[in-house]
């Protein structure tokens, strides 16, 4: 998925996040709660959401990249602009999983960059600083909700901290060197 000669990817994220199992101990356990996480359509919906809602109201300098999409409630119904937001979502979560396990420290061309380039480069760019506070509450909403884990709330939060981090991190380290860059 993050090769850059296309011959080399797998075919889907679901392929290459399966190719994950036993390769590092908090990559397997980030993997399987996220697979908790995303069991029924119900239960993704309450994770976006509460991710989501949780991260707008924490930082409210967020919300004008979300305005497009309508007001999002705790309960009701969800607009279509959200239910793809959610879906673009689902997917970055395991892009960052999989950088984790595959390219962390490698500064070569990746789908991550790819995003980074399109969030940083749009007619409103995403600023570095938003990056951090969203992979705070990805790991925060994501060791709340999985109740079913095998280990503590906090370490849920370490693991998934340390998951997806390092993709965080190379998102936020892009947008900056593209700002820099005057793009």
């Amino acid at each position: 998925m993050v090769n850059t000669d296309v011959r080399n990817r797998y075919a889907d994220i679901g392929q290459a996040v399966d190719r994950l199992t036993n390769t590092q101990p908090e990559v397997e356990f980030v993997r399987e709660s996220y697979r908790r996480l995303m069991e029924t359509e119900e239960s993704q919906r309450k994770f976006f959401r509460s991710f989501y809602v949780r991260f707008l109201n924490e930082w409210p300098k967020a919300k004008p990249f979300f305005s497009k999409f309508g007001e999002l409630k705790k309960t009701g119904k969800i607009t279509p602009e959200w239910e793809r937001q959610f879906q673009a979502l689902k997917e970055a979560v395991l892009l960052l999983i999989v950088f984790k396990a595959f390219r962390e420290g490698e500064r070569s061309i990746n789908i991550l960059t790819r995003i980074v380039d399109r969030h940083a480069k749009g007619d409103r760019p995403i600023p570095s600083g938003l990056y951090e506070p969203f992979g705070e509450v990805l790991a925060t909403v994501a060791a709340i909700m999985d109740e079913h884990a095998p280990i503590s709330q906090e370490e849920r939060w370490r693991a998934w901290n340390n998951v997806i981090g390092p993709g965080i991190e190379h998102m936020r380290r892009r947008t900056e060197e593209i700002a820099a860059r005057g793009d």
